[in-house]
């Protein structure tokens, strides 16, 4: 007779502030202001705060900057009259 042994393992969807903490390469301090904040949502187990890590890609791909940064808001011809 088989025994079932444990089914595949799923990946982690859940991590602590710290492991978000890395995942961002920012402090544990910015992901609490964050949480806080209501920048990031969470959620909230007995005394642990989780975060979960599709939030924090979504959080990476708002945040992304593209195209090439201005320093004037205007183009330099306004600006120079």
């Amino acid at each position: 007779m088989r025994t079932a042994g444990p089914g595949p393992t799923l990946p982690r969807r859940l991590c602590s502030l710290a492991d978000a903490a890395r995942h961002l390469a920012v402090s544990d301090w910015t992901i609490r202001q964050m949480v806080w904040r209501g920048d990031l949502p969470h959620i909230k187990t007995a005394k642990r705060i989780l975060v979960d890590l599709r939030d924090l890609d979504g959080w990476i791909d708002r945040e992304k900057v593209r195209g090439v940064y201005c320093l004037r808001p205007f183009p330099i011809d306004i600006l120079d009259i």
